[in-house]
């Protein structure tokens, strides 16, 4: 009897547990961007489509045919940039971003490339690439919503 009374008692103490981890997963602090409304951006032409905060504006640049800019019209330092170019600009990305540090990552499940500046560096704030096929996709902003919004980039079939 004392093994049963010692099994029920274990028992009880593993159901109490689970419930307060339950109480307070549920409690964690959810990502920013998901408590914004959020607009969705699609480009056939280009290949993609990712979430933006509604409040934003977008525009195409006139730089060239593949660029997006997505800003945040009350802080207009606040924005992310989409490119989208021949895989051949890798080498000029890379030269160009001097002595980042690199490191891995991933955009739309492929394998990504993250350029972190360093203090002195020509590049500021956030760049995330990949080659896919035969195009580079490009990523790069200043606002606190660029890791969202690059997690929502979804290529398109």
């Amino acid at each position: 009897m004392p093994t049963r009374k010692f099994l029920g008692i274990i028992l009880l103490l593993v159901a109490a547990g689970l419930a307060i981890f339950l109480i307070f997963r549920r409690q964690e602090k959810i990502p920013e961007i998901a408590l914004q409304e959020t607009r969705e951006y699609h480009s056939a032409e280009l290949g993609f489509k990712l979430s933006y905060p509604a409040t934003w504006v977008v525009e195409a640049a006139g730089m060239g045919n593949g660029t997006i800019i997505f800003t945040n019209p009350a802080n207009y330092q606040e924005e992310v940039v989409v490119i989208v170019v021949d895989k051949s600009v890798e080498q000029e990305l890379l030269t160009q971003a001097g002595n980042a540090d690199v490191a891995s990552t991933t955009l739309a499940s492929y394998s990504a490339t993250e350029l972190i500046p360093k203090e002195g560096s020509e590049i500021q704030g956030h760049i995330v690439y990949a080659v896919i096929g035969e195009k580079l996709f490009l990523l790069t902003g200043t606002s606190d919503e660029f890791n969202a919004v690059v997690a929502s980039f979804q290529l398109l079939e």
